[in-house]
């Protein structure tokens, strides 16, 4: 693509520049994956004990259980343990709270309203408060959306909320055309995206309930991530009358780097509704 960019006119795209900005998004949503990544899937298909990884740590095994590792673990330790120490093949002390939208861990099921406010009450009164965000996949939001149509004879839950984004603890404000529309459930904003993690079957995605903030006024949230060096661009390049080859190989290259890790300090705060389907 470099050769085309800078010696004709047939480059499809363009030179490296072009290809950075795409690697940038790349990264993004390669780390966007980490986060999201099934545990389930990679339970079941192991060949040995689960022994770690380089990647951001996922919430879904943060959010789990040992009901769910009993039920989903396979013949493998530690695929639901999201740290050396957080046992949740044999303990329930890091347990956080999950539901199957069947009642039955594992067994797929139609997500109902009353599974929804069972789900939340049971995170209050484990963590002293509501969770301040819900994430999904866009199917599970459908299905949410189908739970709270007009005709329902109840006061309608699903509404619009404004949110504020806050950086190193500069916020936005709160108002129409500064903070940033999203649809919430009992008041909850919900976050949909694509990447949100699935068993397969007939599953369609599972619905976290995530608290994010600092109830206990420590300085850092219940759950979140810790970058210990931000995202970080390097390149390396020699620039020569070949290039972009020389002796036959590519000369230029690039890496994004980020460090970081997921962190929870609140088991009990978070919650996870599985085995939902359409």
């Amino acid at each position: 693509m470099e050769w085309m960019a800078t010696h004709t006119k047939d480059d499809i795209w363009g030179g490296l520049g072009s290809l950075r900005l795409f690697m940038a998004v790349q990264h993004k949503e390669n780390i966007n994956k980490m986060l999201l990544a099934d545990v389930e899937s990679q339970a079941s298909g192991a060949s040995a004990d689960f022994t770690g990884s380089l990647d951001f740590e996922s919430l879904d095994r943060i959010v789990s259980s040992d009901a769910e590792e009993d039920a989903l673990g396979g013949t493998y330790d530690n695929y639901y343990d999201c740290w050396a120490k957080i046992d949740r093949d044999s303990g329930t002390d890091f347990d956080s709270t999950v539901e199957s939208a069947s009642g039955t861990i594992g067994t797929d099921g139609v997500l109902t309203d009353d599974t929804l406010r069972t789900f939340l009450r049971k995170i209050r009164k484990s963590a002293g408060k509501d969770p301040n965000v819900f994430l999904g996949s866009h199917e599970v939001y459908s299905e949410i959306q189908g739970l709270y149509m007009p005709s329902v004879r109840i006061a309608n839950p699903y509404g619009e909320a404004l949110v504020q984004v806050d950086v190193n603890g500069i916020s936005t404000f709160k108002g129409t055309g500064v903070g940033i529309h999203v649809d919430s459930i009992y008041g909850i904003p919900f976050i949909p995206t694509k990447d949100a993690p699935t068993g397969g079957g007939n599953e369609v995605g599972r619905l976290f309930a995530l608290d994010t903030s600092d109830a206990e006024g420590y300085g850092y949230p219940r759950i979140g991530i810790q970058i210990a060096i931000p995202t970080e661009y390097y390149e390396a390049t020699r620039r020569t009358p070949a290039y972009p080859f020389v002796n036959n190989a590519f000369v230029e290259k690039g890496v994004f780097r980020t460090m970081g890790e997921t962190v929870c300090r609140h088991f009990k705060a978070q919650g996870n509704i599985r085995d939902i389907k359409l």
